[in-house]
């Protein structure tokens, strides 16, 4: 994907919740080959989609090791689950949806979309290049 000047990766995911053991050892598995992966790719990269985790996770932090979280700067945005609680809005909920990058990028923007339908909430994330 052109991003100005810059080619930029998208490496988009959509993990199931692990229900056994020896699948959440297969996850911590994947998020560390995945993560060595994307270290490996020359420029700048994009990890986007479903992760299943949240950024307190064991999981997550193998996942995210020295990329940067959109989240960071935004606050808390809860994607899981999509549906509104009319007291607690999106506090009701957690944040397993991430986009991680790494390169020269900023996120100018971060929300999540109306509810589409879905039991997670779409999340929105504009990205422009670094300055400098």
């Amino acid at each position: 994907m052109p991003l100005a000047d810059q080619q930029v990766r998208i490496v988009a995911l959509s993990v199931e919740r692990p229900v056994s053991a020896s699948a959440t050892q297969e996850r911590l598995d994947d998020f560390t080959a995945i993560n060595v992966g994307v270290h490996r790719m020359s420029g700048s990269v994009v990890v986007v989609g479903n992760m299943e985790a949240s950024r307190w996770s064991h999981a997550f932090k193998l996942l995210a090791a020295d990329l940067t979280n959109s989240e960071d700067g935004f606050g808390y945005v809860a994607t899981y689950p999509a549906y509104d609680m009319p007291i607690f809005d999106e506090l009701a909920g957690i944040p397993v949806d991430h986009v991680l990058y790494r390169g020269p990028i900023t996120v100018t923007n971060r929300r999540v979309s109306p509810n589409l339908g879905t039991d997670h909430a779409a999340l929105v994330v504009d990205l422009s290049p670094a300055d400098g």
